[in-house]
């Protein structure tokens, strides 16, 4: 990947290298309705790999926060608040150097662990110190 000012948050400009995304420990839990009851899913749970088709492991979200862009936040603008790749103004990312690259992209929805699409789903952010 090349260097660019846009991407600054996640990239170290001394040297011109990806770095992880870092800050506080989330652990993001989903839950919506099915037939009158409540389903509760680890929010990992309802991706999987685009190969192996296995879901993804638990792994740790972290408050990457975001930054002012043109005078407000910038997740505001972008509309990015919890992602599985890197972006750069995304609040809540993966502790892992995840690209948006197409053709590197290792996680999907798993339908397996997932509501239909238009269910209303609600996504609980806690601290997992």
């Amino acid at each position: 990947m090349a260097w660019s000012p846009e991407k600054a948050s996640t990239i170290r400009k001394k040297d011109k290298k990806w770095i992880a995304p870092t800050g506080s420990p989330i652990k993001i839990t989903c839950t919506w309705q099915r037939d009158g009851k409540t389903i509760t899913v680890p929010a990992e749970q309802m991706m999987r790999d685009t190969k192996s088709k296995k879901p993804m492991p638990q792994s740790h979200w972290v408050f990457a926060g975001s930054r002012i862009m043109n005078g407000g936040y910038a997740a505001d603008t972008t509309g990015y608040l919890i992602s599985i790749v890197n972006f750069e103004l995304t609040v809540v990312d993966v502790a892992e150097i995840a690209s948006s690259s197409n053709e590197t992209l290792e996680w999907e929805v798993n339908p397996d662990a997932s509501p239909p699409k238009g269910t209303k789903v609600t996504m609980i952010l806690e601290s997992a110190r």
